[in-house]
C-alpha cells in the first residue's frame, strides 16, 4: 500500500533519542503499531535504520519508551501535587484524578492507541515496576500526612497505598468498562470517595463533607 508521504521531523537539541520518538509517536498514530516499519520511523526523523537501532533495539522497545515517556509526565505532576499545601485527601482526590485523565487523553489522541496497549500489555506493565514504586511511595506519603494531620485513621499507610495503587490500574487502557472520558473521571471520583471514606476518621461523613 502507498503511504501518504509525510515532513521530516527535523532533530532539535534534545538529541536524536527524542527525534526518533516524535517521529515513532507521528507514525504511529497514522498507521498504527504493526503496520509502522522501523523503516518509516528512520525515514520520519531524517536519519538512517542503523542509526535508529543505535537507540534502540527494536520496534517494540521505542513503544516502551513511549510508554515510559507518558508515565514520567504523570508521575511528575503526582510529585507536585503530594508536596502542594492541598489536603491529604485532595491530594489524593487531584493525583488519581490527574493520572487517569492524562493517560486517557495520550492514548485517544492516538487513534490506534487502546488497540496498541491491548496488544503489549504484559510488556508494559512489566516495564513500568519503576512507576508503579514510586507512585506506592507517594500515595503512602500523604496517607501518613493525612494520619499525622488527623485526617486519616489507617494503622497500616503502607498496606492502603498498595490497595489504592492496585485500584489506580482500573483506570487505565484498554479501556473495556468506559466508553467516553467523563465516565472515566465519574469512576475515578467514585472510587477516591469510598476509599477515603474508608481511611478517614468520620468515615463517609468526612468525605461528603469536604466535598470533591
Amino acid at each position: 500500500m502507498m503511504r501518504v508521504k509525510t515532513s521530516r521531523v527535523r532533530p532539535k537539541r534534545t538529541g536524536k533519542r527524542a527525534v526518533i520518538l516524535r517521529a515513532a509517536w507521528k507514525m504511529m498514530c497514522r498507521y498504527g503499531f504493526a503496520k509502522t516499519t522501523v523503516e518509516e520511523i528512520a525515514a520520519e526523523a531524517g536519519i538512517g535504520k542503523g542509526t535508529v537501532y543505535l537507540y534502540f533495539e527494536s520496534k517494540e522497545e521505542i513503544l516502551l519508551a513511549l510508554v515510559a515517556q507518558t508515565n514520567r509526565r504523570v508521575l511528575d505532576k503526582m510529585e507536585r501535587l503530594a508536596a502542594s499545601h492541598l489536603a491529604p485527601g485532595k491530594k489524593l482526590r487531584r493525583m488519581l484524578l490527574s493520572r487517569a485523565l492524562e493517560i486517557y487523553d495520550v492514548v485517544h489522541a492516538n487513534p490506534h492507541g487502546e488497540e496498541v496497549i491491548a496488544s503489549h500489555k504484559p510488556a508494559i506493565v512489566k516495564s513500568l515496576g519503576w512507576f508503579f514504586r514510586k507512585q506506592k511511595k507517594l500515595y503512602e506519603q500523604v496517607i501518613r500526612e493525612g494520619v499525622q494531620a488527623g485526617e486519616f485513621d489507617e494503622k497500616s499507610p503502607s498496606a492502603a497505598a498498595e490497595v489504592l495503587g492496585t485500584l489506580s490500574e482500573l483506570l487505565t487502557p484498554p479501556y473495556y468498562r468506559f466508553r467516553k472520558r467523563s465516565e472515566i473521571e465519574s469512576f475515578a471520583r467514585n472510587l477516591l470517595k469510598r476509599f477515603i471514606a474508608g481511611i478517614s476518621k468520620d468515615g463517609l461523613m468526612n468525605v461528603r463533607r469536604n466535598g470533591k
